[in-house]
């Protein structure tokens, strides 16, 4: 319960699961999330505060999405819940993603409202790729053209 004081024994308990920040399995990632989003409502001054960020998690989670298994994936609710709390910090815009992943939910969410016969369009974005010159466009004559410097 919310209202009751944490027990020294369930605090060392809990502190104990910042080892398990490492496991990069998307099972783990997807139980790291479930365990933020039931304890959101205890607040960040609370002994119980997860000592991962939701964030980078919720990220690895949507990379990984396709290999986690269906019993450790997160519901609707959950994954909106805990996208309300990866608000980029100033200066910062969220990935796209996670802007995809919560444009999807939403959509998902929404599906009982649809009317018999009527279909859902669901806007995603793209990321640019990045410019990358390629080293090897050219041709190195430079042994060609003076062999003795080389």
């Amino acid at each position: 319960c919310v209202s009751e004081d944490v027990t020294p024994e369930e605090s060392q308990i809990f502190n104990q699961l910042e080892f398990l920040g490492n496991d990069n399995h998307p099972d783990a990632h997807a139980c790291r999330l479930k365990l933020s989003a039931v304890t959101v409502g205890l607040g960040d001054s609370s002994a119980m505060k997860c000592p991962w960020s939701v964030f980078e998690e919720l990220r690895e989670y949507v990379k990984k999405y396709d290999y986690v298994s269906s019993a450790c994936r997160l519901t609707i609710e959950e994954e909106k819940l805990l996208l309300k709390m990866c608000t980029p910090s100033f200066g910062y815009r969220m990935p796209t993603e996670l802007v995809n992943r919560s444009a999807y939910v939403s959509a998902v969410g929404n599906i009982d409202s649809i009317p018999s016969g009527k279909t859902l369009s669901v806007k995603v974005g793209i990321d640019k790729p990045p410019v990358i010159d390629n080293f090897d466009s050219g041709a190195d004559t430079s042994i060609l053209d003076n062999p003795k410097n080389c």
